[in-house]
């Protein structure tokens, strides 16, 4: 069951990803769907896209057990200027050459 705070963050994180033009994808953990970032101007010429868990362990909230964010940031293989799509998604995701950038995890203790 989704918590109230996993709804607030997911939509605070995405709105923000989605501003950033660095950023031309996003997959979450509270969402099914690869998220394309196709609305700003000169798109296609973002290279980053990030895997995102906004509020891993909120099941934990009620017993005082710390809760994380965990980010994972890659470097697109598809060409800049070209949409990115479920198929690059997957395709930078799986390769070998596949460039991972920056992990963070986020600790916090409530």
């Amino acid at each position: 069951m989704q918590q109230k705070l996993d709804h607030f963050s997911h939509h605070a994180f995405i709105d923000t990803l989605t501003q950033r033009n660095v950023v031309c994808g996003i997959t979450s953990e509270e969402d099914e769907d690869f998220i394309p970032i196709g609305n700003q101007q000169n798109a296609h010429q973002n290279k980053y896209i990030v895997l995102i868990n906004q509020l891993d362990g909120s099941s934990n909230i009620n017993v005082n057990i710390s809760i994380n964010t965990i980010f994972s940031i890659y470097t697109r293989i598809p060409p800049l200027n070209t949409p990115m799509t479920i198929r690059g998604f997957f395709t930078t995701l799986t390769s070998t050459s596949s460039h991972q950038v920056y992990h963070l995890r986020l600790i916090y203790y409530i």
